[in-house]
């Protein structure tokens, strides 16, 4: 009986020792394959902006709004600003620096490789861990705003008046945003993105397709390539080339307001690819895709950034766009541009509630 026992304890013992090895290899694996990845992700173009808050134009973030408590009545204005906007959290409920955090998105409409452009394409990607959201914000690149050396000008000028310091700078300064961090494509880096992700699955109306077309013949004439036409309207699965032509298409639809529709689209739908993809993809994504990102972001912050999103099965992803409809005119400035003109602190108020206080609805 105590042979039995022995043996059945010596068993058990190895057993446990058996899982405690395999846990600790497979931690090790982990370990190896991000140092891996790591390692690979040197080519990346990587930025840092040592500018202080000032500098960069960030302003203290907005309180939070007061909610009605249970009884209907509004908490008292007096209560920590942080309990505000969740009265029943939890300390770590609360969104905070760590919890939302912003950052620039910029696509750069380069005729040729080389020189500077402005961005055509201006987004707020927001990350809300507290919420558990994503929110693409498109800005109008039309919004004629004040950038600080140079005037009045179009929003899309401030990159190529001073490059992504001062476009976050500008961004900050007019829409009361706390953006530090950007990532840079151009429209030839992108293409090579979109490949890199296996195409992207979008909807392409059927008035969309000659314009599409179109843009990816003066796309194949800079690369010197053959340009895969889209032959007809419907679901289906864009190269790079083509995804990037369409995110391009600005006289269909409602012209600039629906070319900022489908780049949210775009982006959307390459998420959307890798996420199918699972999360042991995404290391090989980074090490495919970091030779054509300009980034103040680091390995580790976008690793983190990644994994955190992809582990989440409640993490759903926002569009939104600003100036919204009824809150802009047409008008021309004296030198004849089209501009848009609206009320820029209507807008920024809008784009805080939206971002921080998530009182405002998507589009």
């Amino acid at each position: 009986m105590e042979l039995a026992s022995l043996r059945t304890s010596l068993l058990s013992k190895l057993r446990k020792r058996r899982w405690l090895w395999i846990t600790l290899g497979a931690i090790l694996l982990l370990l190896v394959i991000v140092l891996f990845v790591l390692m690979r992700m040197t080519a990346f173009h990587h930025v840092r902006i040592d500018q202080s808050n000032e500098a960069l134009g960030i302003q203290p973030v907005p309180a939070a709004t007061m909610p009605a408590d249970s009884s209907g009545g509004v908490p008292d204005a007096s209560a920590a600003p942080d309990k505000l906007a969740f009265p029943n959290a939890t300390a770590e409920d609360i969104p905070s620096g760590d919890q939302i955090r912003n950052i620039a998105l910029f696509g750069l409409d380069r005729r040729s490789t080389k020189g500077s452009a402005r961005s055509d394409v201006m987004m707020i990607l927001t990350i809300d861990y507290a919420r558990e959201k994503i929110k693409l914000t498109s800005l109008m690149r039309d919004l004629y705003v004040p950038i600080e050396g140079h005037g009045h000008a179009k929003l899309n000028a401030a990159y190529a008046y001073g490059g992504a310091p001062l476009a976050i700078k500008t961004i900050n300064q007019n829409f009361g945003t706390d953006i530090r961090d950007y990532v840079t494509v151009d429209f030839f880096t992108m293409e090579k993105i979109i490949n890199a992700v296996g195409g992207v699955d979008i909807n392409v109306k059927p008035n969309e397709v000659d314009t599409l077309n179109m843009y990816m013949g003066d796309t194949s004439r800079i690369e010197n390539k053959k340009a895969p036409l889209v032959e007809q309207g419907g679901l289906q699965t864009l190269n790079g080339m083509q995804a990037v032509a369409y995110a391009r298409i600005r006289y269909v639809g409602n012209a600039d307001f629906e070319r900022t529709e489908r780049q949210r689209t775009v982006l959307q739908a390459m998420v959307d690819r890798v996420k199918e993809e699972g999360v042991a993809s995404i290391p090989e994504l980074l090490i495919k895709t970091a030779p054509y990102v300009e980034t103040t972001l680091t390995r580790s912050d976008m690793l983190s950034m990644a994994y955190r999103y992809f582990k989440s099965d409640k993490m759903t992803i926002e569009k939104n766009r600003y100036p919204r409809d009824g809150t802009w005119q047409a008008a021309t400035t004296a030198d004849g541009q089209w501009i848009l003109d609206t009320d820029l602190e209507q807008i920024k108020q809008q784009i805080q509630d939206y971002i921080f206080r998530d009182t405002q609805d998507p589009l």
